[in-house]
């Protein structure tokens, strides 16, 4: 049995309505019910489709700078996980897609701060560009250079 809350029924409501309002001008234009049968197949089909990328990104795991750069062992001079030189290999270098990507609000001090946070995707993009790039002691970026060295990974 399929639970809704207010927001699914509305959601749902407005979905039926749609497909009222297209089923209508369907018939104006004179299609046939095979028309009408291929059309709410399509519809069927494009929401087990959203409802299958949901579950996937509800079940992906996320990650920030900082932990990716700990998981690939990105280090800066002064030790600490290189995350300016894992944002620079994901958004200048391998110009991953904001469906890798998400921002997460928490609570810091009397505000709100902000992490942009990536996809298992992401992680795996990165460790294949460092492979690729035989693990360079410097990551270019468009108008900075991030010096690195190596730790064991912290997975």
């Amino acid at each position: 049995m399929y639970k809704t809350n207010s927001k699914n029924s509305a959601s749902i409501n407005g979905m039926d309505e749609c497909i009222q309002f297209v089923i209508g001008a369907l018939r104006v234009l004179g299609d046939t019910p095979k028309h009408f049968e291929r059309f709410t197949e399509g519809v069927s089909k494009k929401i087990e489709q959203k409802r299958i990328q949901n579950k996937r990104v509800a079940n992906t795991s996320w990650y920030n700078a900082t932990q990716i750069a700990k998981m690939c062992g990105l280090y800066s001079l002064n030790n600490n996980p290189h995350i300016q030189a894992v944002s620079c290999i994901l958004n200048e270098n391998i110009f991953i897609s904001e469906e890798h990507m998400r921002i997460e609000k928490f609570p810091y001090g009397s505000r709100i701060a902000l992490s942009i946070q990536y996809d298992d995707y992401a992680l795996m993009e990165v460790m294949r560009w460092l492979l690729d790039n035989e693990f360079p002691d410097d990551v270019y970026g468009f108008s900075r250079t991030f010096y690195l060295f190596y730790k064991e990974s912290q997975l």
